[in-house]
């Protein structure tokens, strides 16, 4: 009997641990499948600009209020429509032509979650200068064809393309890169591409110089997850379903080819991009007449708001030491 009891002990204390393991392996299968779902539910949300708006753990993100009603009218007064094709994709643009008949123009991007309304503040401050304005609609925004936000990877390549088209309307065209948040990062990497010598310089402003490491410094403070391996599922996710890739070499490569001035702007409070990013880019550019301004106190695409006295005084001065 005494045997008996100890063959059945031993297997009852098997069964036990089998049961142990069984529970810890689904607890282990179900928080990958948890990681998993909520990853590719999160690059859903963060590719696509619908549900970029409408998510609430994107909210604290969302870049809103740019530029008041009062400059929206203006600039839907002022502006037409002009367009653009890359990669069969039909691209939007507001032109304004300034009445003062000049030939400088400033091409002016905008950030995620925003369209080329959006910057109507920004516009009116380079037309009461004097100039021509371009604001596209970046990929996926507003009124331009797409359904994936590509955070200046692949509106990069349409910069060029309103350059062309300025060019060929005003070949005498001097021309300025302007560009906030996603935007200040797409025109960094035109700038790294040949451009003609009517591009006289960049502004920059929030931008990010790797794109990577600006998603797993947000990660935690959307989603409160880390980074691994959600990033990689995501990673994965933009690149099979989405069809970019934002491990490709981007802002860290271009700016090492940048041969015109650019002016760095970068928040003192930004959250989204660490502030060692702009200053990686500068350390870049240094010694081709470009520059690097703090905004202290500034959030993320907020310090034109934040001090509008400086900021005009520092984008000003630029423009004019580089107009030529």
């Amino acid at each position: 009997m005494d045997i008996v009891k100890g063959i059945l002990s031993r297997v009852q204390g098997l069964i036990k641990k089998i049961k142990v393991w069984r529970i810890v392996a689904v607890v282990v299968v179900v928080a990958l499948l948890y990681q998993v779902i909520t990853t590719v539910m999160m690059c859903s949300v963060v590719l696509d600009w619908d549900k970029l708006s409408a998510s609430p753990q994107a909210q604290q993100i969302i870049i809103k209020d740019l530029s008041t009603q009062q400059y929206k009218d203006w600039l839907q007064e002022k502006a037409s429509d002009d367009y653009i094709e890359n990669d069969g994709l039909k691209l939007h643009a507001l032109s304004i032509v300034n009445k003062g008949q000049s030939s400088s123009y400033v091409i002016m991007l905008h950030p995620a979650t925003c369209s080329a309304i959006d910057m109507a503040q920004f516009a009116y401050h380079f037309y009461d200068l004097g100039f021509n304005i371009v604001l596209p609609d970046a990929r996926g925004c507003g009124e331009s064809e797409g359904d994936t936000l590509t955070f200046g990877v692949d509106d990069a390549r349409d910069v060029p393309l309103w350059v062309d088209k300025i060019i060929e309307l005003d070949p005498d065209a001097a021309i300025f890169l302007y560009g906030l948040g996603m935007g200040g990062s797409a025109v960094t990497v035109a700038a790294g591409e040949q451009l003609p010598a009517n591009v006289k310089g960049v502004i920059e402003d929030s931008g990010y110089n790797d794109l990577e490491a600006v998603f797993k410094h947000n990660i935690d403070s959307l989603y409160n997850k880390k980074s691994f391996p959600g990033l990689a599922i995501a990673k994965l996710y933009a690149k099979s379903v989405k069809g970019w890739s934002y491990d490709a070499p981007l802002v860290e490569e271009s700016v090492k080819n940048i041969k015109i001035p650019i002016l760095f702007i970068h928040g003192g409070d930004d959250q989204i991009v660490p502030v060692d990013q702009s200053n990686d880019m500068f350390e870049a550019c240094r010694g081709k007449g470009s520059d690097h301004v703090y905004m202290t106190g500034a959030a993320h695409c907020r310090a034109m708001h934040t001090d509008s006295v400086k900021y005009w005084r520092v984008v000003d001065e630029f423009i004019l030491d580089n107009m030529e």
